[in-house]
């Protein structure tokens, strides 16, 4: 559970990072820890981020031109255009966040993804459509899960949004 305090934290710094906040500094966690963050732009479309608090040290590597660090059996949808990804290691968990845009209609995105959530051995404990947003979620018991959430107008391009976690590689 606090690999994913430590994830959520990463993902929180580089949203902050990007509206200027700075390069290294802490912030307070909800529960009132306190990590310290060193972000590195490594050039056009990528930063690496690292947290460190009490509960060990989390990396992210983020930005367009990332390359998706995909377990196995895992792909980007066929066809569609990596946006942005977000790869996280962390002392015992690894995941990725991976936005996509693809006209692909969303049952056939759900469909390519409970394939692979099923080869992969994690249960769907969550499906929804809601609003012509779709949702798709589940897990295992060894911590490992997943959601893909399809989200935007059919006659455009979808805004797929897959995020895995707990997954060794």
């Amino acid at each position: 559970m606090r690999s994913i305090v430590l994830f959520l934290t990463a993902s929180a710094t580089l949203v902050l990072a990007a509206c200027g906040m700075g390069e290294s500094g802490e912030i307070a966690t909800e529960d009132g820890e306190t990590v310290s963050y060193d972000i590195d732009s490594e050039g056009e479309g990528e930063s690496t981020v690292r947290i460190s608090g009490e509960d060990g040290e989390a990396i992210a590597r983020t930005g367009s031109n990332v390359k998706a660090d995909l377990p196995d059996g895992w792909s980007v949808y066929p066809g569609a255009n990596v946006v942005s990804v977000m790869n996280m290691n962390s002392d015992d968990n690894t995941g990725m966040t991976v936005m996509m845009e693809t006209n692909a209609a969303p049952d056939k995105i759900m469909a390519h993804y409970r394939k692979q959530a099923e080869a992969a051995g994690l249960e769907i404990e969550l499906e929804m459509n809601s609003a012509g947003n779709t949702m798709l979620a589940g897990s295992d018991d060894n911590d490992r899960n997943f959601s893909i959430s399809v989200l935007g107008d059919p006659d455009d391009d979808q805004v797929a949004n897959l995020m895995l976690s707990g997954f060794e590689k």
